[in-house]
């Protein structure tokens, strides 16, 4: 589960998704952003059309909905490989839900203290 290694399986996408904002968005200079002594900076991201700025990549969902799809493949992957051996593992499908339903918790601003007591408690 090492997201390094997710990331390189797809390292094309993965660049493009990072590097190329939709339309109407753009990355800020550090110029732009300023910080240091002349206060906080800027979020990095700024889109044009609106004036909204955000401090994640527009692409971020696509960039997770990736790597929970890579995780999936290699959770039936690893499935279809047990199969055969009648083991009692946890379905790494199941695991992989839990992991997104945690992931969305904290883009919807939940406290990472509380994400992690749930993870804790559901065994993630």
């Amino acid at each position: 589960d090492n997201i390094n290694y997710d990331h390189s399986l797809n390292y094309d996408a993965m660049h493009d998704l990072m590097n190329f904002l939709p339309p109407g968005w753009r990355r800020l200079t550090p110029e732009e952003r300023g910080g240091g002594d002349d206060g906080p900076a800027r979020p990095p991201y700024l889109h044009e059309p609106t004036g909204d700025t955000s401090w994640r990549n527009p692409n971020l969902r696509e960039i997770l909905g990736m790597v929970d799809e890579r995780r999936d493949d290699d959770a039936a992957k690893r499935n279809a490989g047990n199969s055969g051996r009648g083991g009692n593992n946890k379905n790494g499908t199941d695991r992989s839900r839990g992991v997104k339903k945690l992931r969305l918790m904290l883009q919807a601003g939940a406290p990472l203290g509380a994400v992690e007591q749930k993870a804790k408690i559901e065994g993630e």
